[in-house]
């Protein structure tokens, strides 16, 4: 990806301005990861997202059989292929043949649907390629729960551990509008709280926050900062979609439910 690829592509993640966005990269060797680590010291942006844009079009899908269920992403060139009778009957197809032949991984499932995406390149003229794939499965008595979003643009499935069937359907939309990317926050990695730190101190460095405070007391500042950035990408710690006046975890424990997976993509994400 050349230089102005990237700088638009962190543009597209951040917001940021142009000149912003291309220091930020020049700064950082290009890593667009690191780039937005940069710009959020900088207080130029804030909040957490996930990173990596890939500049495709495409549709998502979710296809469920029994205890087995598939998500997958394949990708187009424009938007007007994705919207196409010829491109939709190519996920149809794709779908039932990832969840008969069941491949164990990417490449796999990129073998298996050779054939198909050979005559869909042919038929609508453009790139057409499977981006990413997951293969769930479930225990008698678990539900599946799924919601897609703008016919394919975004999509989530989630695994709870009872047969709530509507609940799990509610979770799923829940995921797509608010875009978790962990369950809990102590599924979180150490290294991921430990790059918020150095966020966190190098903004309140600059805005002299800490000036005058003990250490103690700048350290508990600290990580309720952490905690609230955390939480905003965590489910369990969100507010929960259907009601505002809760957490999920708490409208979890109230009905007696558990995630045990979920997995959500979108268009452009990886």
């Amino acid at each position: 990806m050349s230089n102005i690829e990237l700088i638009k592509e962190l543009r597209k993640k951040t917001f940021a301005g142009v000149c912003d966005c291309k220091k930020a990269l020049e700064l950082n060797d290009f890593d667009i990861n690191r780039a937005c680590d940069w710009l959020r010291k900088q207080g130029i942006i804030k909040g957490i997202k996930k990173a990596d844009k890939v500049a495709n079009e495409g549709l998502i899908n979710v296809h469920i059989d029994g205890n087995v269920a598939i998500i997958f992403e394949i990708n187009c060139e424009t938007d007007f292929v994705a919207n196409s009778i010829k491109f939709n009957e190519l996920i149809d197809k794709a779908s039932n043949m990832l969840i008969l032949e069941k491949p164990i991984n990417l490449d796999e499932a990129k073998k298996k649907l050779v054939p198909l995406l050979a005559d869909a390149v042919i038929a609508v003229g453009e790139k057409v390629v499977l981006n990413r794939f997951e293969l769930i499965t479930k225990k008698d008595g678990e539900s599946f729960g799924s919601y897609i979003h703008m016919k394919g643009k975004s999509a989530a499935i989630v695994v709870v551990n009872n047969d709530k069937k509507q609940i799990a359907d509610n979770l799923a939309t829940h995921i797509v509008a608010n875009s978790p990317i962990y369950l809990k926050l102590e599924d979180i990695p150490n290294e991921v709280f430990e790059n918020e730190k150095k966020i966190i101190l190098e903004i309140a460095k600059k805005n002299n926050e800490f000036a005058n405070k003990q250490q103690p007391i700048i350290d508990k500042i600290v990580q309720g900062k952490i905690k609230k950035n955390l939480s905003e990408v965590t489910l369990y710690e969100q507010l929960y979609l259907l009601d505002n006046s809760k957490k999920v975890s708490q409208f979890l424990n109230e009905n007696n439910v558990s995630i045990l997976k979920f997995v959500r993509y979108k268009i452009g994400e990886k």
